[in-house]
């Protein structure tokens, strides 16, 4: 019975480093959320530092939607609020923003929060 078991405990060290070189790109080993869609996740758990309000922000505009007053929007991290870089609707704070850009547009924008499930643009400027 003790071979057997130092024959499990064995081939458990000789695969566990294979499973942690993460050679196929597969696993969680230095994974970024880049790129990724993050629609319909809850925001308080991405929220920032308390008592931040504004933050400064980079991305690339995919979708406007007049109808709806936001903005589709692939952006860089957002160091301020905690976000990982993501894809998502924004809302304007002024729908005259809506007429500044439009899709495949690279800009800088403010996104201002309002509490902590309420995000708009307060600002939008091309690149």
């Amino acid at each position: 019975m003790m071979k057997l078991n130092t024959l499990a405990l064995l081939a458990t060290f000789a695969v566990a480093p294979a499973m942690a070189a993460d050679n196929d790109g597969h696993g969680m080993a230095n994974h970024t959320m880049a790129g990724h869609e993050m629609a319909g996740h809850e925001m308080a758990s991405m929220e920032g530092a308390a008592g931040v309000v504004e933050a400064q922000a980079e991305g690339i505009v995919n979708a406007v939607n007049n109808e709806g007053s936001t903005i589709n929007i692939s952006h860089a991290p957002i160091a301020a609020f905690r976000w990982p870089a993501m894809t998502m609707d924004l809302a304007v704070a002024d729908p005259a923003l809506l007429d500044q850009v439009k899709a495949g547009d690279k800009v800088t924008f403010t996104l201002h929060k309002y509490d902590d499930v309420t995000y708009a643009i307060t600002q939008i400027q091309k690149q």
